[in-house]
């Protein structure tokens, strides 16, 4: 694999990650107390944990995060927990904010739920993201892109940038926690609706967008994914990544001289493996589909090889570093994904 520069700009947390919860999930908020079986402290966030995945699948290449951090001691710990993975930490420090704080919830059932405190990400803006970073850049990462809304709102000028310069780029939608508001008053539909706009605005520049059904029905306000990908079209993105969960995932590409035209739509089955640690494997997922393309594989080979990877992570205790080897290892006991691993076609 040839060396890349790959950039990250988006968010980093200090995460807080109990061990899955032994009771059922109706249970968490009764009055009470479960003893777990660990709590583990790490880098977190979308953008922490891809760009520390990326670096460790293609340790050749430069990879840098661009963030916002808080005060200390926390943001100490974060810069040196991305150092640790040779991520190259471009922190603007917040010295008026604490640092950024989730407790990552994982429950028996595959599902989870994240308590965030946004911290230094609130005041995240164009203006913290160095205009060298542009220079000889192969790919521009955009992930955990509603939790600095400042950045969010202008993320078109830096997308546009990047593309102007030839450069790729991909979103992870993610969850907006402003859906989990929107039956509220009309100031919180009126801002939910004002970051959504924002996304739309930006993806005509998207090479690949990753995310979930939900996330994306979410995002065009459809019932179904049909249409939502439908809807994706035609805003221009050239690549659609659909995470299903236990389904699998879909890889949606459209042609190159009409795009809206789709070329071919491909279904990898999930691997069913022991959940012990659900955060953090569509981060992995995503690393190495977008390594694996970088490395002149199919889309449909990087999903392939993408999805061990997030299965392989799924089953690891969180920290768990990620090494390319050990996930081609991984997936060759599973026969399922050989004729995806062998796609050449797209």
């Amino acid at each position: 694999m040839l060396q890349k520069k790959i950039v990250c700009i988006g968010d980093v947390v200090l995460d807080i990650i109990p061990s899955i919860f032994p009771i059922a999930k109706n249970k968490i908020l009764s009055d009470g107390e479960t003893f777990i079986d660990s709590v583990t402290f790490q880098k977190g966030g979308c953008a922490g944990n891809f760009s520390c995945v990326l670096k460790s699948i293609m340790p050749v290449a430069e990879v840098s995060l661009v963030s916002r951090v808080g005060k200390l001691p926390y943001s100490d710990f974060l810069i040196s927990e991305i150092k640790k993975y040779g991520v190259i930490p471009i922190f603007k420090i917040d010295f008026n904010e604490k640092t950024q704080v989730t407790m990552a919830l994982s429950y028996n059932d595959g599902q989870r739920h994240f308590l965030t405190f946004l911290g230094g990400l609130k005041n995240f803006t164009v203006l913290d993201i160095p205009e060298e970073v542009f220079a000889d850049l192969h790919h521009l990462a955009f992930r955990g892109i509603w939790f600095a809304e400042k950045l969010l709102l202008k993320s078109e000028l830096f997308i546009k940038k990047a593309v102007e310069l030839g450069v790729d780029v991909s979103i992870d939608l993610g969850f907006d926690p402003y859906w989990n508001l929107h039956k509220q008053d009309f100031s919180f539909q009126q801002n939910m609706e004002k970051r959504r706009s924002a996304v739309i605005d930006t993806l005509k520049y998207v090479k690949y967008i990753f995310g979930n059904e939900f996330e994306f029905m979410q995002l065009t306000n459809t019932e179904l994914l049909e249409e939502a990908i439908h809807d994706i079209i035609n805003m221009g993105v050239k690549n659609i990544i659909v995470h299903r969960g236990n389904k699998g995932c879909r890889i949606i590409q459209l042609s190159r001289t009409n795009p809206a035209k789709v070329v071919s739509s491909v279904d990898i089955p999930a691997l069913k493996v022991e959940v012990k640690n659900p955060v953090g494997s569509g981060d992995t997922f995503d690393s190495i589909f977008l390594a694996e393309v970088m490395d002149g594989k199919s889309l449909v080979q990087a999903a392939a090889l993408a999805t061990a990877g997030a299965a392989y992570s799924l089953m690891k205790p969180a920290g768990t570093i990620i090494l390319m080897d050990k996930i081609r290892k991984f997936s060759s006991k599973f026969p399922i994904l050989t004729q995806f691993l062998n796609y050449s076609q797209f």
